[in-house]
């Protein structure tokens, strides 16, 4: 493993740093275009000062010349760490790319290998977090190219060698990286499957899912009942994809010739736990929010499902989005709550699930009997993908 250590001690090596006016120079042009910058900052690799936007060369376990370099962007919207004065006083540079090049995929060497890229504050044990729910990239080189295994950024495979990370909606200032560290493995990655797309999809092909990577793993009509640790238990694919479609659910189930909505994201987005349905405390991921929350008791503001990152949706549990999928998950509420008579399940005393209802895309409610909106008409599905 390489240590990239970022701060501001040490005597300089070949790297050199620009003179102050220069710096300032590009800083203020960047902030004025607004035009990604290279985080003019003093800092260190392996005790020597160099500057953000120039690479560096350092050695891996399957190469002894790896070139990294990171660069920044600058957001006039956001506000400095601390708080500035004036507080309305705004404007960041944030660490927005990584490049890695120079890497010798030759057989014996990184092809095949898996890198991890951290990056860590002045003192902290615990890389930062880089994009929503990541403290790492993790990339393989296959030998021709790069593939990732996750989602929030972007990776371009430069040419066999290189490859550049850029994160799609940056958390890290500048004034918080001092370490960035590298380490190369023999660990297989799951990857994103052919067919990945990114925030909720509208009118899909069945036949596009399920030759794009995925198998059904649960599904169930929108009037039954479920436990959440019986889905968990079906469906351990890297990548799970929520959808959902009008007609009744089948045993075995039938994929239909158009899937009305879905989206798709890592198994441990998909399943973070939620405080509420609501659209702000919905976990981003691969441009959906997800939400996953027990709703136990009736409080009416938890449920499971995604509606787009870009819009905000409410109602009880839930309420209609366009493109949107809400499943209820108060399956211990009597029968007269909307269940037509249906008991609860004797699992629900003890753990969560789902329940009856509530909405796919602009159908609202989908529950048992009449005042529900008949929803054993309704089908709502999982599939699960293990990557390609």
């Amino acid at each position: 493993m390489s240590i990239f250590d970022f701060n501001g001690g040490g005597k300089p090596n070949s790297v050199r740093l620009k003179p102050t006016k220069l710096v300032l120079g590009s800083i203020i042009l960047a902030a004025v275009l607004g035009l990604g910058s290279t985080l003019a900052a003093n800092i260190n690799i392996n005790s020597g000062p160099v500057e953000f936007g120039q690479g560096v060369a350092q050695t891996t376990a399957c190469d002894g010349a790896i070139t990294i370099t990171p660069s920044s962007a600058f957001d006039n919207t956001a506000t400095p760490s601390p708080e500035p004065t004036p507080s309305t006083a705004t404007g960041v540079f944030n660490l927005k790319s990584i490049s890695v090049s120079d890497i010798d995929v030759t057989s014996g060497h990184c092809s095949g290998k898996t890198f991890t890229i951290k990056v860590y504050g002045e003192s902290s044990n615990t890389p930062l977090e880089l994009a929503n729910g990541l403290s790492s990239f993790i990339v393989h080189a296959t030998g021709s190219g790069f593939i990732k295994a996750q989602s929030g950024y972007t990776l371009e495979s430069v040419d066999e060698t290189s490859f550049i990370i850029t994160i799609d909606s940056p958390l890290v200032s500048s004034s918080q990286v001092y370490k960035v560290t590298i380490e190369s493995s023999d660990i297989a990655v799951s990857t994103e499957p052919s067919y990945y797309p990114f925030g909720p999809q509208a009118d899909v092909s069945g036949t596009t899912v399920t030759s794009g990577g995925w198998e059904l793993c649960w599904s169930g009509p929108y009037n039954g009942f479920a436990s959440f640790s019986s889905i968990q238990a079906s469906c351990t694919g890297e990548y799970l994809m929520y959808a959902g479609w009008a007609g009744a659910s089948t045993s075995p189930e039938t994929i239909p010739a158009t899937i009305t909505l879905l989206a798709a994201a890592p198994r441990a987005d998909v399943f973070t736990v939620t405080n509420s349905s609501s659209a702000s405390d919905a976990h981003i991921a691969n441009g959906s929010g997800w939400y996953f929350s027990d709703d136990r008791g009736g409080t009416r503001n938890k449920a499971v499902g995604f509606g787009s990152a870009d819009s905000m949706w409410s109602g009880s549990p839930c309420g209609e989005s366009p493109l949107g999928i809400c499943w209820h998950s108060a399956p211990d509420l009597p029968a007269s709550y909307g269940w037509a008579g249906s008991p609860y399940p004797v699992w629900a005393n003890s753990e969560p699930g789902l329940s009856p209802g509530w909405s796919l895309a602009g159908t609202q409610f989908l529950g048992q009997g009449p005042s529900m909106g008949y929803g054993a008409d309704y089908t709502r599905a999982i599939f699960q993908s293990t990557g390609n």
